[in-house]
Protein backbone atom coordinates (compact mmCIF):
# COMPACT_ATOMS: atom_id res chain seq x y z
CA UNK A 1 0.00 0.00 0.00
CA UNK A 2 1.45 3.70 -0.99
CA UNK A 3 1.05 5.68 2.18
CA UNK A 4 1.65 8.98 0.24
CA UNK A 5 -1.27 8.10 -2.15
CA UNK A 6 -3.56 6.36 0.96
CA UNK A 7 -3.83 8.70 3.43
CA UNK A 8 -6.93 9.33 5.00
CA UNK A 9 -6.58 13.35 5.14
CA UNK A 10 -3.76 15.80 3.95
CA UNK A 11 -1.66 16.31 7.38
CA UNK A 12 -2.90 20.33 6.69
CA UNK A 13 -6.16 19.39 8.17
CA UNK A 14 -4.25 18.96 11.52
CA UNK A 15 -4.59 23.57 11.30
CA UNK A 16 -8.37 23.37 10.96
CA UNK A 17 -9.12 24.83 13.81
CA UNK A 18 -5.72 26.98 13.70
CA UNK A 19 -5.49 28.98 10.53
CA UNK A 20 -3.39 31.65 11.83
CA UNK A 21 -0.44 29.22 13.44
CA UNK A 22 -1.07 27.74 9.73
CA UNK A 23 -0.28 30.86 7.75
CA UNK A 24 2.31 31.84 10.49
CA UNK A 25 4.24 28.91 9.94
CA UNK A 26 3.99 29.29 5.89
CA UNK A 27 5.87 32.83 6.22
CA UNK A 28 8.55 31.18 8.58
CA UNK A 29 8.96 27.96 5.98
CA UNK A 30 9.10 30.83 2.95
CA UNK A 31 11.73 32.53 4.92
CA UNK A 32 13.55 28.94 5.90
CA UNK A 33 13.62 28.40 2.17
CA UNK A 34 14.40 31.94 0.98
CA UNK A 35 17.79 31.80 3.26
CA UNK A 36 21.23 31.03 1.43
CA UNK A 37 23.91 28.82 3.11
CA UNK A 38 23.90 27.13 6.29
CA UNK A 39 21.09 27.03 8.71
CA UNK A 40 22.54 26.09 12.72
CA UNK A 41 19.87 24.53 14.57
CA UNK A 42 19.79 25.27 17.93
CA UNK A 43 17.18 23.03 20.15
CA UNK A 44 17.61 21.51 23.99
CA UNK A 45 18.99 18.35 25.37
CA UNK A 46 15.73 16.84 26.83
CA UNK A 47 13.48 14.51 24.92
CA UNK A 48 11.43 17.24 23.85
CA UNK A 49 14.22 19.34 22.29
CA UNK A 50 15.74 16.36 21.07
CA UNK A 51 13.28 15.60 18.82
CA UNK A 52 11.98 18.86 17.29
CA UNK A 53 16.00 19.42 16.47
CA UNK A 54 15.94 15.72 14.95
CA UNK A 55 12.83 16.51 12.95
CA UNK A 56 14.16 19.85 11.44
CA UNK A 57 17.14 18.64 11.12
CA UNK A 58 15.42 15.96 8.85
CA UNK A 59 13.01 18.43 7.25
CA UNK A 60 16.21 20.76 5.86
CA UNK A 61 18.51 18.00 5.20
CA UNK A 62 15.57 16.30 2.99
CA UNK A 63 15.75 19.22 0.98
CA UNK A 64 19.45 19.74 0.49
CA UNK A 65 19.75 22.72 3.11
CA UNK A 66 23.42 22.30 4.72
CA UNK A 67 22.11 22.42 8.32
CA UNK A 68 24.34 21.63 11.26
CA UNK A 69 22.30 20.86 14.44
CA UNK A 70 23.44 22.12 18.20
CA UNK A 71 22.00 20.76 21.54
CA UNK A 72 22.20 22.62 24.58
CA UNK A 73 21.32 22.13 27.83
CA UNK A 74 19.97 26.37 28.08
CA UNK A 75 20.16 29.71 26.37
CA UNK A 76 22.74 30.67 28.89
CA UNK A 77 25.02 33.67 27.79
CA UNK A 78 27.56 30.75 26.10
CA UNK A 79 25.02 29.76 23.96
CA UNK A 80 24.40 33.77 23.06
CA UNK A 81 28.00 34.29 22.44
CA UNK A 82 27.49 30.68 20.19
CA UNK A 83 24.81 32.50 18.20
CA UNK A 84 26.80 35.51 17.61
CA UNK A 85 29.81 34.07 16.64
CA UNK A 86 28.48 32.24 13.71
CA UNK A 87 26.86 33.99 10.63
CA UNK A 88 24.26 31.12 9.59
CA UNK A 89 20.76 31.70 9.46
CA UNK A 90 19.13 30.15 12.92
CA UNK A 91 15.86 28.23 13.80
CA UNK A 92 15.85 28.18 17.69
CA UNK A 93 13.59 25.09 19.22
CA UNK A 94 12.31 24.80 22.65
CA UNK A 95 14.23 27.86 23.61
CA UNK A 96 14.21 31.29 23.86
CA UNK A 97 11.05 32.55 24.87
CA UNK A 98 12.45 33.84 27.71
CA UNK A 99 15.55 35.73 25.71
CA UNK A 100 13.95 37.46 22.43
CA UNK A 101 15.00 41.28 23.45
CA UNK A 102 19.31 38.99 23.62
CA UNK A 103 18.38 37.74 20.32
CA UNK A 104 16.70 40.13 18.93
CA UNK A 105 19.98 42.39 19.39
CA UNK A 106 22.12 39.63 17.81
CA UNK A 107 20.73 41.04 14.85
CA UNK A 108 20.36 37.88 12.23
CA UNK A 109 17.71 35.67 10.65
CA UNK A 110 15.99 33.66 13.48
CA UNK A 111 13.00 31.48 13.73
CA UNK A 112 12.07 30.36 17.04
CA UNK A 113 9.95 27.96 17.38
CA UNK A 114 8.60 27.36 21.01
CA UNK A 115 6.04 26.71 23.71
CA UNK A 116 7.44 27.92 27.14
CA UNK A 117 5.85 31.05 28.82
CA UNK A 118 6.75 33.76 27.57
CA UNK A 119 8.64 36.21 29.93
CA UNK A 120 10.59 38.70 27.63
CA UNK A 121 9.10 41.19 24.96
CA UNK A 122 10.24 41.28 21.30
CA UNK A 123 9.55 45.39 20.50
CA UNK A 124 11.25 44.92 16.77
CA UNK A 125 10.55 41.42 14.59
CA UNK A 126 12.55 42.93 12.06
CA UNK A 127 15.05 39.90 12.05
CA UNK A 128 13.10 37.63 14.74
CA UNK A 129 10.04 35.34 13.32
CA UNK A 130 8.61 34.02 16.49
CA UNK A 131 6.00 30.91 16.94
CA UNK A 132 4.98 29.97 20.29
CA UNK A 133 2.02 28.47 20.87
CA UNK A 134 1.04 30.36 23.31
CA UNK A 135 0.18 33.55 21.11
CA UNK A 136 -1.84 31.27 19.14
CA UNK A 137 -4.67 30.11 22.09
CA UNK A 138 -2.87 26.31 22.51
CA UNK A 139 -1.89 26.03 26.09
CA UNK A 140 2.10 25.36 25.98
CA UNK A 141 1.80 23.65 28.88
CA UNK A 142 -0.38 20.61 27.70
CA UNK A 143 -1.52 21.06 24.53
CA UNK A 144 1.87 21.97 22.69
CA UNK A 145 5.14 21.54 22.68
CA UNK A 146 8.44 22.06 20.90
CA UNK A 147 8.56 18.72 18.91
CA UNK A 148 4.77 19.37 17.90
CA UNK A 149 6.00 22.75 16.85
CA UNK A 150 8.66 21.37 14.50
CA UNK A 151 6.84 18.35 13.20
CA UNK A 152 3.87 21.36 11.84
CA UNK A 153 6.94 23.23 10.54
CA UNK A 154 8.06 20.31 8.48
CA UNK A 155 4.71 19.32 7.30
CA UNK A 156 4.11 22.74 6.14
CA UNK A 157 7.83 22.47 4.12
CA UNK A 158 6.22 19.60 2.56
CA UNK A 159 3.35 17.40 3.14
CA UNK A 160 5.91 13.98 2.26
CA UNK A 161 7.19 14.93 5.79
CA UNK A 162 4.27 13.40 7.54
CA UNK A 163 5.46 10.48 8.46
CA UNK A 164 8.00 12.65 11.12
CA UNK A 165 5.17 12.42 13.31
CA UNK A 166 6.70 9.48 15.44
CA UNK A 167 9.35 11.98 16.19
CA UNK A 168 6.71 14.50 17.41
CA UNK A 169 4.86 11.78 19.34
CA UNK A 170 8.20 10.61 21.37
CA UNK A 171 8.71 14.62 21.93
CA UNK A 172 4.64 14.84 23.27
CA UNK A 173 5.78 11.74 25.60
CA UNK A 174 8.86 13.71 26.68
CA UNK A 175 7.18 16.38 28.02
CA UNK A 176 4.50 14.15 29.75
CA UNK A 177 1.96 15.73 26.98
CA UNK A 178 0.15 12.29 26.17
CA UNK A 179 -2.11 11.83 28.66
CA UNK A 180 -5.27 12.19 27.96
CA UNK A 181 -4.05 14.60 24.83
CA UNK A 182 -5.66 17.94 24.23
CA UNK A 183 -5.71 20.55 21.47
CA UNK A 184 -3.25 20.47 18.55
CA UNK A 185 -1.50 17.28 19.97
CA UNK A 186 -4.62 15.35 19.77
CA UNK A 187 -5.20 15.99 15.99
CA UNK A 188 -1.59 15.39 15.35
CA UNK A 189 -2.46 11.72 17.24
CA UNK A 190 -5.76 11.41 15.38
CA UNK A 191 -3.92 11.88 12.30
CA UNK A 192 -0.71 9.23 13.46
CA UNK A 193 -3.19 6.77 14.38
CA UNK A 194 -5.69 6.80 11.52
CA UNK A 195 -2.38 6.77 8.78
CA UNK A 196 -1.05 3.60 10.99
CA UNK A 197 1.75 5.74 11.68
CA UNK A 198 1.19 5.30 15.69
CA UNK A 199 -1.22 3.07 17.42
CA UNK A 200 -3.06 2.38 20.86
CA UNK A 201 -2.10 -0.47 22.51
CA UNK A 202 -4.09 -1.20 26.60
CA UNK A 203 -0.67 -2.49 28.60
CA UNK A 204 1.56 -1.37 30.90
CA UNK A 205 5.36 0.17 30.35
CA UNK A 206 7.93 -0.70 32.21
CA UNK A 207 11.72 0.82 31.02
CA UNK A 208 14.48 -1.35 31.27
CA UNK A 209 16.14 -4.20 28.46
CA UNK A 210 14.37 -6.90 31.19
CA UNK A 211 12.02 -7.31 33.37
CA UNK A 212 13.62 -7.02 36.66
CA UNK A 213 15.52 -3.84 35.62
CA UNK A 214 11.98 -2.62 34.62
CA UNK A 215 10.54 -2.62 38.09
CA UNK A 216 13.43 -2.35 40.09
CA UNK A 217 14.49 1.28 38.30
CA UNK A 218 10.21 2.32 38.16
CA UNK A 219 9.93 5.95 39.08
CA UNK A 220 6.55 6.68 37.21
CA UNK A 221 4.70 5.37 39.37
CA UNK A 222 7.94 5.43 42.38
CA UNK A 223 6.80 2.93 44.67
CA UNK A 224 8.07 3.22 47.32
CA UNK A 225 8.13 -0.62 48.74
CA UNK A 226 9.36 -1.79 45.57
CA UNK A 227 11.07 0.84 43.76
CA UNK A 228 15.25 -0.10 43.92
CA UNK A 229 14.23 -2.82 46.84
CA UNK A 230 16.36 -5.54 45.33
CA UNK A 231 14.65 -8.59 47.63
CA UNK A 232 11.10 -7.49 46.75
CA UNK A 233 11.66 -7.56 43.37
CA UNK A 234 13.30 -10.95 43.15
CA UNK A 235 10.40 -12.20 45.74
CA UNK A 236 7.78 -10.54 43.56
CA UNK A 237 8.99 -12.66 40.11
CA UNK A 238 9.76 -15.90 41.95
CA UNK A 239 6.19 -16.31 42.60
CA UNK A 240 5.00 -16.22 39.58
CA UNK A 241 7.96 -18.43 38.07
CA UNK A 242 9.37 -15.17 35.80
CA UNK A 243 13.21 -15.28 34.97
CA UNK A 244 14.74 -12.10 36.06
CA UNK A 245 16.40 -11.47 31.92
CA UNK A 246 12.66 -11.57 30.80
CA UNK A 247 11.30 -9.20 28.74
CA UNK A 248 7.93 -7.90 29.33
CA UNK A 249 6.63 -7.73 26.16
CA UNK A 250 7.64 -11.45 25.40
CA UNK A 251 5.92 -12.46 28.38
CA UNK A 252 2.57 -14.45 28.55
CA UNK A 253 -0.83 -12.76 29.02
CA UNK A 254 -1.36 -14.45 31.93
CA UNK A 255 2.02 -13.40 33.59
CA UNK A 256 1.78 -9.91 32.73
CA UNK A 257 -2.01 -9.94 34.48
CA UNK A 258 -0.61 -11.66 37.69
CA UNK A 259 2.39 -9.02 37.38
CA UNK A 260 0.33 -5.96 37.23
CA UNK A 261 -2.16 -6.87 39.84
CA UNK A 262 0.87 -7.45 42.26
CA UNK A 263 2.42 -4.72 41.35
CA UNK A 264 -0.74 -2.68 41.84
CA UNK A 265 -1.17 -4.33 45.22
CA UNK A 266 2.25 -2.82 46.33
CA UNK A 267 1.15 0.93 44.69
CA UNK A 268 -2.00 0.48 47.30
CA UNK A 269 0.52 -0.29 50.54
CA UNK A 270 2.58 2.73 49.62
CA UNK A 271 -0.41 5.11 49.77
CA UNK A 272 -0.39 6.12 45.75
CA UNK A 273 -3.43 7.52 44.66
CA UNK A 274 -6.50 6.10 42.69
CA UNK A 275 -5.07 8.44 39.93
CA UNK A 276 -1.75 6.98 39.57
CA UNK A 277 -2.86 3.53 40.12
CA UNK A 278 -5.70 3.83 36.88
CA UNK A 279 -2.71 5.52 34.87
CA UNK A 280 -0.36 2.39 35.22
CA UNK A 281 -2.38 0.12 32.80
CA UNK A 282 -4.41 2.55 30.16
CA UNK A 283 -4.21 3.26 26.45
CA UNK A 284 -0.42 4.09 25.74
CA UNK A 285 0.87 4.96 22.29
CA UNK A 286 3.04 2.37 19.98
CA UNK A 287 4.81 3.63 17.02
CA UNK A 288 3.89 1.00 14.11
CA UNK A 289 6.64 -0.65 12.41
CA UNK A 290 9.25 -0.39 15.04
CA UNK A 291 6.64 -1.66 17.47
CA UNK A 292 7.86 0.39 20.59
CA UNK A 293 5.91 2.42 23.06
CA UNK A 294 6.73 6.23 22.41
CA UNK A 295 7.33 7.08 25.98
CA UNK A 296 10.40 4.05 26.51
CA UNK A 297 11.75 6.02 23.37
CA UNK A 298 11.27 9.26 24.97
CA UNK A 299 12.89 7.69 28.30
CA UNK A 300 15.79 6.57 26.22
CA UNK A 301 16.39 9.57 24.47
CA UNK A 302 16.09 11.54 27.29
CA UNK A 303 18.43 9.95 29.33
CA UNK A 304 20.89 9.14 26.60
CA UNK A 305 20.64 12.94 25.97
CA UNK A 306 21.38 13.72 29.63
CA UNK A 307 24.43 11.93 29.25
CA UNK A 308 25.64 14.18 27.05
CA UNK A 309 25.45 12.19 23.79
CA UNK A 310 23.48 14.36 21.52
CA UNK A 311 24.68 13.08 18.60
CA UNK A 312 23.51 8.94 19.47
CA UNK A 313 20.02 10.53 21.04
CA UNK A 314 19.63 12.06 17.49
CA UNK A 315 20.61 9.10 15.85
CA UNK A 316 17.62 7.00 17.48
CA UNK A 317 15.26 9.53 16.32
CA UNK A 318 16.58 9.50 12.74
CA UNK A 319 16.43 5.49 12.52
CA UNK A 320 12.82 6.09 14.04
CA UNK A 321 11.96 8.32 10.57
CA UNK A 322 13.19 5.20 9.06
CA UNK A 323 11.11 2.66 10.67
CA UNK A 324 13.92 0.92 12.07
CA UNK A 325 14.83 0.74 16.02
CA UNK A 326 18.72 2.04 17.01
CA UNK A 327 20.90 -1.27 18.08
CA UNK A 328 22.62 1.00 20.17
CA UNK A 329 23.37 -1.14 23.35
CA UNK A 330 24.96 2.26 24.85
CA UNK A 331 21.29 3.93 25.05
CA UNK A 332 20.27 1.11 27.43
CA UNK A 333 23.37 1.58 29.29
CA UNK A 334 22.84 5.15 29.43
CA UNK A 335 19.59 5.13 30.97
CA UNK A 336 20.50 3.03 33.33
CA UNK A 337 23.35 4.67 34.66
CA UNK A 338 20.90 7.47 35.07
CA UNK A 339 18.29 5.20 36.94
CA UNK A 340 20.94 4.42 39.47
CA UNK A 341 22.03 8.10 39.70
CA UNK A 342 18.48 8.63 40.22
CA UNK A 343 17.76 6.16 43.18
CA UNK A 344 20.85 7.19 44.65
CA UNK A 345 20.00 10.60 44.83
CA UNK A 346 16.09 10.28 46.01
CA UNK A 347 17.62 7.44 48.58
CA UNK A 348 20.27 10.16 50.06
CA UNK A 349 18.46 13.58 49.85
CA UNK A 350 17.89 15.74 52.04
CA UNK A 351 14.56 17.84 51.76
CA UNK A 352 13.99 21.50 54.01
CA UNK A 353 10.50 22.40 54.23
CA UNK A 354 9.29 26.05 53.90
CA UNK A 355 5.99 27.74 54.71
CA UNK A 356 4.87 27.46 50.60
CA UNK A 357 7.61 25.22 49.23
CA UNK A 358 9.83 21.92 49.67
CA UNK A 359 13.78 22.38 48.72
CA UNK A 360 16.01 19.51 47.40
CA UNK A 361 19.54 20.25 46.68
CA UNK A 362 21.18 17.38 44.91
CA UNK A 363 24.56 17.01 43.48
CA UNK A 364 23.78 16.30 39.67
CA UNK A 365 22.75 18.82 37.51
CA UNK A 366 21.14 16.56 34.39
CA UNK A 367 18.82 14.77 37.16
CA UNK A 368 17.68 17.49 38.98
CA UNK A 369 14.16 17.94 36.92
CA UNK A 370 13.70 13.99 37.30
CA UNK A 371 14.20 14.33 41.31
CA UNK A 372 11.93 17.49 41.34
CA UNK A 373 9.16 15.36 39.20
CA UNK A 374 9.24 12.00 41.86
CA UNK A 375 9.48 14.25 44.87
CA UNK A 376 6.60 16.25 44.06
CA UNK A 377 4.71 13.34 42.62
CA UNK A 378 5.91 10.40 45.26
CA UNK A 379 7.73 11.74 47.99
CA UNK A 380 6.14 14.33 49.88
CA UNK A 381 2.46 16.20 50.94
CA UNK A 382 1.12 17.25 47.22
CA UNK A 383 0.44 20.38 49.29
CA UNK A 384 3.28 22.50 48.04
CA UNK A 385 5.88 22.85 44.78
CA UNK A 386 9.38 21.32 44.82
CA UNK A 387 12.31 22.95 44.01
CA UNK A 388 15.20 21.37 43.27
CA UNK A 389 18.92 22.47 43.29
CA UNK A 390 22.05 21.56 41.67
CA UNK A 391 25.53 23.51 42.04
CA UNK A 392 27.45 24.00 38.82
CA UNK A 393 30.29 25.97 39.22
CA UNK A 394 29.40 29.34 40.72
CA UNK A 395 25.70 29.29 39.92
CA UNK A 396 22.73 26.70 40.97
CA UNK A 397 20.90 25.19 38.28
CA UNK A 398 17.30 25.09 39.13
CA UNK A 399 14.05 23.03 38.68
CA UNK A 400 10.76 23.61 40.10
CA UNK A 401 7.74 21.08 39.67
CA UNK A 402 4.05 22.00 40.69
CA UNK A 403 1.03 19.81 40.36
CA UNK A 404 -1.97 20.20 38.41
CA UNK A 405 -4.11 20.56 41.56
CA UNK A 406 -1.74 23.37 42.80
CA UNK A 407 -1.58 25.34 39.87
CA UNK A 408 -5.73 25.51 40.18
CA UNK A 409 -4.48 26.96 43.26
CA UNK A 410 -2.80 29.70 41.51
CA UNK A 411 0.83 28.33 41.68
CA UNK A 412 2.80 29.68 38.68
CA UNK A 413 6.42 28.50 38.11
CA UNK A 414 7.21 30.35 35.34
CA UNK A 415 6.62 33.52 36.49
CA UNK A 416 8.11 32.37 40.00
CA UNK A 417 11.24 31.75 38.30
CA UNK A 418 11.61 34.23 36.40
CA UNK A 419 10.63 36.73 38.60
CA UNK A 420 13.14 35.62 41.53
CA UNK A 421 15.93 34.54 39.31
CA UNK A 422 15.66 38.63 37.99
CA UNK A 423 15.64 39.85 41.75
CA UNK A 424 19.16 38.04 42.35
CA UNK A 425 20.82 38.80 38.42
CA UNK A 426 19.69 35.35 37.03
CA UNK A 427 17.33 33.87 34.85
CA UNK A 428 14.49 31.56 34.15
CA UNK A 429 11.24 30.67 32.95
CA UNK A 430 9.44 27.78 31.55
CA UNK A 431 5.86 26.43 32.31
CA UNK A 432 2.99 27.14 35.62
CA UNK A 433 3.55 23.61 36.35
CA UNK A 434 7.09 23.02 35.89
CA UNK A 435 9.94 25.81 35.13
CA UNK A 436 13.88 26.17 35.80
CA UNK A 437 16.11 28.75 36.61
CA UNK A 438 20.27 29.33 36.90
CA UNK A 439 20.89 32.11 39.91
CA UNK A 440 24.08 33.09 41.45
CA UNK A 441 25.22 30.67 44.05
CA UNK A 442 25.88 33.03 46.70
CA UNK A 443 22.55 34.23 46.24
CA UNK A 444 20.90 30.79 46.98
CA UNK A 445 19.29 31.98 49.96
CA UNK A 446 17.70 35.24 48.85
CA UNK A 447 16.39 33.33 46.08
CA UNK A 448 14.72 30.26 48.18
CA UNK A 449 13.41 33.38 50.23
CA UNK A 450 11.98 35.26 47.42
CA UNK A 451 10.77 32.00 45.61
CA UNK A 452 8.50 31.44 48.91
CA UNK A 453 7.15 34.39 49.36
CA UNK A 454 6.49 34.65 45.44
CA UNK A 455 4.25 30.73 45.74
CA UNK A 456 2.44 32.09 48.81
CA UNK A 457 1.57 35.33 47.30
CA UNK A 458 0.25 33.66 44.53
CA UNK A 459 -1.41 30.71 46.36
CA UNK A 460 -3.18 33.70 48.20
CA UNK A 461 -4.28 35.70 44.79
CA UNK A 462 -2.10 38.58 46.02
CA UNK A 463 1.03 38.48 43.30
CA UNK A 464 0.11 40.99 40.37
CA UNK A 465 3.58 39.62 38.80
Amino acid sequence: MNMDQDRELSPTHIFSEYPSLEKDLESAVNKCKAWKGVVRIVSHYDADGLSAGAILFETLSRSNIPTVLHIVRGMDEKVIEYIRSHDDNLIIADLGSSDLDKLHEIGKEIIILDHHQINSVLQDNSNVMFLNFNNYGINGTTEGCASTMAYLFSIVFSEKNYKLLAGAVVGICGDRQHMNPEGINKKIIEFGVSNNIIKYVNDSVFSGSNIYDGIFYMLDPYVKSLTGKAERVEEMLNSLDIKFDEKYTDMSHMKKKYLRSLIVLEMLRSGLSTEHIMNFQRDIIMISGVEEFAEELADLVDFTGRHGEYGLATETLIHLFDGKRNPAVRLEAYRKDFQKMILEELNDMMIKEYEYIYVVENKIVSISGILASETVNYIVEKDKPVISMALSGDVFNVSARATSEQVKRGVNLAATMSSASADVKGSGGGHPIAAGATVPANMKDKFIEKVNYIIGEQISGSWSG
